[in-house]
């Protein structure tokens, strides 16, 4: 004999002995009868419970699609806008300055300054809002 395949043969066997349920596998079903025609005595087959699948790659399907972008509206890259402190009160002062600024907001728009009167408008926002 061929000395590969009697190591191989000798890996099988401790494979056996460390997991007796391989003899029960339908493809090893003629070295079982074998065993039993010698006089082994096999263990009984476990009684397996089925196996649950907790992966959920089943709800992941692979798509070969190509998604057509033309009209998604790419992410805003801008700094993050000044805000003010949310804790804070609106007191009188803080009313006045900020309807100061509403009123040289709205001057600006009506004149067609709008390079102007935004910033007017987000001092409005956050000395009334956030002062």
């Amino acid at each position: 004999m061929d000395i590969g395949k009697v190591g191989e043969l000798k890996e099988f066997i401790e494979a056996c002995k460390s997991n007796p349920s391989l003899l029960h596998t339908p493809s090893l079903s003629f070295f079982k009868s074998y065993l039993l025609s010698l006089g082994a005595r096999i263990p009984p087959q476990p009684k397996t419970e089925p196996v649950v699948n907790t992966n959920n790659d089943d709800d992941i399907i692979e798509s070969d699609l190509e998604l057509d972008n033309s009209d998604v509206v790419e992410p805003d890259n801008d700094p993050p806008q000044k805000m003010g402190n949310p804790s804070a009160q609106v007191t009188d002062d803080s009313r006045d300055a900020a309807q100061l600024a509403k009123s040289k907001a709205l001057l600006a728009l009506s004149q067609g300054n709008h390079s102007i009167n935004m910033p007017f408008f987000s001092a409005n926002l956050l000395l009334l809002f956030y002062y």
